[in-house]
């Protein structure tokens, strides 16, 4: 049988949560008077700012310092740098690798093909082929 795995750039992944994150319409009130987890994310205050790519990007790197200052890798939190929990994080695989999905206990690739999921449409046609049910 054939398997695939997709995989996501961390970094992609990180500007997308920052960007959800900041979207919700509860994190978009001034700091001390939206809810908790939009503090205890570290996200700042909208503003214009988000108007400006330069600005933007200060932000989001100041952001991604912060995170991982507040949720070092292998803490109890960690999962915090790269999530929303929903009480999933009690379990010991939710804040696993990508790697670690695809790999046995030995280093060796358990799926067939890793597809980055940024290169999703241009794979799309080729998982048709191999993939019955895609069509």
């Amino acid at each position: 049988s054939y398997t695939f795995a997709l995989v996501r750039n961390p970094y992609a992944r990180q500007v997308s949560m920052f960007h959800f994150l900041l979207g919700e319409v509860s994190c978009q009130r001034p700091i001390g008077v939206r809810p908790q987890h939009c503090e205890q994310r570290k996200l700042p205050a909208p503003g214009a700012w988000l108007q400006d790519p330069q600005l933007s990007k200060l932000r989001f790197r100041q952001w991604l310092t912060d995170m991982r200052a507040a949720f070092p890798p292998g803490t109890k939190d960690a999962h915090l740098f790269g999530s929303r929990s929903h009480g999933n994080e009690a379990d010991g695989w939710f804040n696993a690798s990508q790697t670690s999905w695809i790999v046995d206990a030995h280093g060796r690739q358990m799926v067939n093909e890793v597809i980055r999921l940024e290169d999703l449409s241009t794979a799309w046609p080729g998982l048709q082929a191999k993939v019955c049910g895609l069509r």
